[in-house]
């Protein structure tokens, strides 16, 4: 996976988890199982870390040549 694909995941990613954050918080205003929500927003922040993590990875690779 390329790096641009990369940036545009995890563009996604903090997108969804603002609005988890949104019903969490109030904000946005929906019915909703506040176990599935805090589930989701943490599944989709380890995803989001770990592919920031590849990101790292990479820059340190390129830096390090």
């Amino acid at each position: 996976m390329d790096t641009e694909t990369v940036f545009k995941v995890i563009t996604m990613l903090d997108a969804r988890i603002g609005i988890c954050e949104g019903l969490l918080n109030g904000t946005i205003d929906e019915d909703f199982d506040i176990a599935y929500v805090c589930g989701e927003q943490n599944a989709l922040t380890d995803l989001r870390d770990h592919l920031q993590g590849y990101i790292e990875l990479q820059v340190a690779q390129v830096e390090g040549t």
